[in-house]
């Protein structure tokens, strides 16, 4: 019975030990859960702040592609007016120089009709200077003549 005794003891203070050590792993464990607990709540918010994020990343990403396409859009605008306005400058600038050969042209034409007349002016103004020393010419042995004429009637009649 002593023995008996000494083992009912013994095995008592192995259930009492087990007990302690499943009491204190029972604590561990639930410390480790309440630790999990924390970590899946703060896991859940970070991922609700994640989802936050991504909502107003996806909402101003929107909005950038549609200032991107706004822009986009204005630019296209400002290069066709862009291209209409040098169109339209060369087409004037083209228009301007044909005007300016138009009119270089009828004055190259105008300067050789008029170089022409003043050659066939200057050419009757040298005919007639001709003609006129020519007729003043005539006149002068006319008046001679008629001077030797008069001479002679006044010689013939004395």
């Amino acid at each position: 019975s002593g023995e008996s005794r000494k083992e009912l003891q013994s095995l008592n203070a192995k259930l009492h030990m087990s007990l302690v050590e499943a009491r204190a792993e029972a604590a561990s464990q639930e410390q480790a859960r309440k630790q999990a607990e924390v970590k899946l709540r703060l896991a859940e918010t970070q991922a609700e702040t994640a989802r936050s994020s991504e909502a107003r990343l996806v909402s101003e990403t929107a909005s950038l592609r549609s200032e991107i396409t706004r822009q986009g859009a204005l630019l296209e605008s400002l290069q066709r007016i862009e291209a209409s306005l040098s169109a339209r400058t060369a087409e004037e600038e083209e228009n301007f120089k044909e005007t300016i050969e138009q009119q270089s042209q009828a004055l190259k034409t105008e300067r050789e009709k008029y170089t022409v007349e003043i050659e066939r002016l200057q050419g009757r103004i040298s005919d007639l200077e001709a003609h006129t020393k020519e007729l003043e010419k005539r006149k002068d042995e006319a008046m001679g003549e008629m001077v030797k004429a008069k001479d002679e009637v006044l010689n013939t009649k004395a």
